[in-house]
């Protein structure tokens, strides 16, 4: 064989044996790890995978009840631990209206009385003033923090505009009465509108103890609320007050002895010039056991053996 064809024939080879090898490189150069251990890809070769995405990692989530319990206060939620001792909580808040020369006079202690029960606790508010439940939570709580929501978006009037004229509101008409103006007839009212966050919030927390048995109690009830306040914005529209409190009891407490806890605002009077007050009636009380499923008979206890010792 020439010289030429020899150096032909190794060429050839050298250049099989190049393309052959020259994927598996690519393929090992994508699959190193970078600094830090990142995953770099070097070239490309062939279809791309995608990894998928991580899992996301437990946690967060409301119980709310919602009535929403706890992680993201959504209305009606409720977040609570999953562990310690549960009692049932039943907590009732009152919107009372009474003159506010008798703030000062008011009996908390016949109205812990009157709380026994809530009817009699209802008629004793009734001799008071006027009054009327907002919100009740009555449910299951864990001793080692639970948070139970109620929370509505209310909408309120700002304010109200009434159309003098074709074309607008101003008293010559025209452009006077700004956005909505071109689209009022004479007589015609247009009310802006915009929205608060009411409702109540009850974060409750404790130890049980058993001798004798009871509880020490934190609690806190936060509530928001919107009503009428004295000004006026127009002849028949009154401007909305907000009102935010936080109602608390922390000590011992007994099991299946309700309680009162309230607040009263005589400085911020309603539209009629009555002291706003909100009590809350809160009882808690052991769970009941767990009935046993239906078709499923509780266990036999065997009955006593005797062992005769002896002859």
């Amino acid at each position: 064989m020439k010289s030429g064809n020899i150096f032909r024939f190794i060429c050839v080879v050298a250049a099989a044996v190049l393309v052959t090898l020259l994927p598996a490189g690519v393929v090992r150069a994508a699959g190193q790890s970078g600094p830090g251990g990142a995953t770099g890809t070097v070239g490309t070769y062939g279809a791309a995978t995608a990894e998928p995405a991580p899992a996301p990692r437990g946690g967060g989530g409301s119980r709310a009840g919602t009535t929403a319990r706890g992680g993201g206060p959504g209305p009606g939620i409720r977040a609570a631990s999953l562990e310690g001792p549960a009692v049932n909580l039943d907590a009732t808040i009152y919107d009372l209206r009474l003159p506010p020369e008798l703030i000062g006079r008011l009996d908390v202690d016949a109205l812990t009385k009157a709380a026994a029960s809530a009817e009699a606790f209802e008629k004793a508010l009734a001799e008071l003033g006027t009054a009327k439940p907002l919100y009740r939570a009555a449910q299951a709580v864990r001793l080692s923090g639970d948070t139970i929501r109620i929370t509505s978006s209310t909408p309120y009037i700002t304010s109200s505009t009434t159309g003098a004229g074709r074309g607008g509101f101003g008293p010559g008409g025209g452009a006077a009465g700004g956005r909505g103006a071109a689209a009022a007839g004479a007589g015609e009212t247009v009310n802006s509108i915009s929205y608060a966050s009411t409702g109540a919030a009850f974060t409750i927390s404790g130890e049980l103890e058993e001798v004798p048995l009871r509880i020490n109690l934190t609690l806190s009830i936060e509530v928001s609320t919107l009503t009428e306040s004295p000004a006026e914005l127009t002849a028949t529209l009154r401007a909305p007050a907000m009102r935010s409190l936080n109602l608390a009891r922390n000590g011992f407490v007994e099991l299946r002895q309700p309680f009162v806890i309230l607040s009263i605002d005589g400085a911020s009077a309603d539209a009629g010039g009555k002291a706003v007050a909100y009590i809350a009636r809160v009882s808690l009380s052991q769970p009941a056991a767990a009935a046993p499923a239906a078709g499923v008979k509780p266990e036999a206890v065997p009955a006593p053996t005797r062992t005769r010792v002896g002859g």
